[in-house]
């Protein structure tokens, strides 16, 4: 297996928006069937704790703790493994492999508070609000007051697989994925993140769990596990995220170009190498 930072740096720039992001091979090959959306149980907000100066627990109804962690003042990570509540672990590979550098972050100053039913956490850049009666949050740009993402359900955390779902506007569109062939506006489609090898029309034959978005954000699942990728298909303003692990791993990156939201990419995994 091969680490996403490993092939990154090997990987030459494309020039096409689909090929942005560089392929991460270790993804499993059969294909299976898009998987159905599972209804997350109602989740509260208890209390918040900061532990540390990157990082704010939020303690959730049913002993469940999500963490954010803040890897710089426009990237952050939530994590939620309800078997192991608020200890946050890299994702298991055979053989061992690694996602991240291993310096990934960096400063960022912290402040939250608990006021008029919500959860707000502010970065530099970034104001995270989330709602104590449902746990969802809202991300929003400091700068000129933008939501860049609302997140509409609570994530789905079972034994086989974990699901989250994001709001989508009408003017929004949605690139990477790694190499979806014949693909790459992703739009009201469905993509599967997993190595099918296939190079026809419609195959995935170098996938990489990272898409990003014209409004001005980039989500990385952090995890070497197969997924699939609802970006509205169905027409109803919703995009829905699986992968088949049992815990919540993701990345959420900002940017206002998308220079920004791959310089947050390669941060994270490592710049590619620009051949001769």
């Amino acid at each position: 297996m091969i680490s996403i930072s490993h092939i990154t740096r090997l990987a030459p720039i494309a020039t096409s928006a689909a090929f942005f992001l560089s392929p991460i091979t270790a993804i499993a090959a059969p294909q299976t069937a898009a998987p159905q959306k599972e209804v997350a149980q109602p989740l509260t907000i208890l209390s918040a704790k900061k532990v540390s100066d990157t990082r704010i627990d939020l303690n959730l109804s049913q002993a469940h703790i999500l963490s954010v962690d803040f890897y710089g003042s426009d990237i952050f990570r939530l994590f939620r493994d309800d078997q192991n509540p608020g200890k946050i672990h890299p994702p298991v590979s055979e053989p061992p492999a690694q996602i991240l550098v291993d310096q990934p972050r960096k400063s960022v100053k912290l402040s939250f508070e608990d006021k008029d039913g919500k959860i707000t956490i502010t970065s530099q850049q970034l104001r995270l609000e989330f709602d104590k009666s449902s746990s969802l949050l809202k991300l929003i740009r400091l700068s000129d007051g933008k939501v860049l993402l609302n997140q509409l359900t609570p994530p789905a955390v079972n034994k086989k697989n974990t699901s989250i779902t994001f709001d989508a506007q009408q003017d929004e569109y949605f690139y990477g994925g790694g190499v979806q062939n014949g693909r790459f506006s992703h739009r009201g489609k469905s993509i599967a993140i997993e190595n099918q090898n296939s190079w026809t029309d419609g195959g995935v034959a170098s996938p990489n769990p990272y898409y990003w978005s014209t409004r001005g954000y980039g989500i990385m699942w952090h995890t070497f596990k197969k997924g699939q990728y609802d970006f509205d298909s169905k027409g109803d303003g919703q995009v829905h995220l699986t992968h088949e692990t049992n815990y919540l791993d993701i990345f959420v990156m900002t940017g206002e170009t998308p220079a920004k939201l791959l310089q947050g990419y390669f941060q994270l995994t490592g710049k590619p190498v620009l051949l001769p």
